[in-house]
């Protein structure tokens, strides 16, 4: 009786490969989104590290899987930004005034 298994594993192996996923279109800081007022729907799935280190992000100060946004403000007030209830991981969210991102 003939075995099967060394073909079922190069057909997994062919199949990750084709389907692998792209990083997201805002994975590093030169190609950041512009966002607007409201929520914003995003994924740090096979998103890179290309962001500074925090000393203020837990662990060892760097945030991982990181994507950019860019925001024009409209008029003086406060911004509120949070991932709170919209992810289930402990996020670090890091903000950059004018030109001041790396």
């Amino acid at each position: 009786m003939k075995s099967y298994t060394p073909l079922t594993s190069v057909v997994l192996l062919c199949s990750s490969a084709v389907f692998a996923h792209s990083p997201p279109a805002n994975d590093h800081c030169a190609d950041a989104s512009e966002i607007y007022l409201g929520t914003t729907p995003f994924s740090t799935v096979n998103a890179t590290t290309d962001g500074d280190m925090h000393k203020e992000c837990a662990f060892d100060g760097q945030t991982y899987h990181d994507i950019w946004y860019t925001f024009t403000a409209g008029a003086t007030g406060t911004l509120v930004v949070s991932t709170c209830n919209l992810v289930d991981y402990d996020s670090d969210l890091a903000v950059y005034l004018g030109g001041e991102f790396p």
